[in-house]
């Protein structure tokens, strides 16, 4: 660690990873006034769509934070679903997903909560996340690598390369470790895993095929 005290940048909370989960905290954080700064290795966000299809609590707790009209909901006559097919030309068996209230569900259930389900992308939710977070005074640093960590009786010090590969120091009272699968923050905390183990390889693609926007429209995941 270096001992320039010109390359030490202070904050009260630092996020390693600038994803959903990295970029859910500095928002939140940031709503209760709390300094913290995010580190993200990439430059830019990835333009792949990843995940899609938020529950009605995780829209609860977003709308909390200020993104009621920036996330859209399902409509109330259409059902957040997912679409499973041997291809293209196939018939479509249409599952609903485990949270969706209402009949199409369980006859006897009853709506828990006043929103919906959301059917947004990862890679178009994030960016209303980061303009969110950054609005309400939380830093984001992107092209910025955590290089090493260590702790100390007051704090977190966490050395980082920027963009240009200058490397400067981060003091902080709390670290959090959004950084994925592969997490080198439990990597080096020698964090171990458990469950079954590997499961399967699962490869997702993107296309563009403008007549399926009809039954996207619907709300088919």
């Amino acid at each position: 660690m270096t001992q320039n005290n010109e390359a030490v940048h202070k904050t009260f909370v630092i996020i390693i990873g600038g994803c959903l989960v990295g970029l859910s905290s500095a928002l939140f954080l940031a709503w209760h006034k709390v300094p913290c700064i995010l580190v993200e290795k990439h430059v830019t966000p990835s333009l792949h769509p990843r995940a899609i299809g938020y529950t009605p609590r995780t829209m609860e707790i977003y709308s909390s934070v200020g993104l009621k009209d920036k996330i859209p909901e399902m409509p109330k006559d259409r059902v957040l679903r997912r679409i499973q097919v041997e291809s293209l030309n196939s018939e479509w068996e249409e599952k609903p997903m485990p949270w969706t209230p209402g009949k199409d569900r369980n006859p006897d259930a009853k709506e828990g909560s006043p929103f919906r389900s959301a059917a947004i992308a990862q890679d178009r939710l994030e960016p209303i996340l980061y303009e969110r977070a950054v609005a309400l005074g939380a830093e984001v640093r992107r092209g910025h690598r955590m290089l090493d960590f260590d702790q100390d009786a007051e704090s977190m010090v966490v050395m980082v390369s920027d963009a240009e590969q200058q490397q400067y120091e981060i003091k902080a009272q709390y670290m959090i470790a959004a950084d994925g699968h592969s997490s080198p923050v439990r990597s080096k905390l020698d964090i171990e895993v458990s469950g079954a183990g590997y499961l399967d390889t699962v490869r997702s693609i993107l296309f563009h095929a403008p007549t399926l926007d009809h039954d996207l429209e619907r709300g088919c995941q």
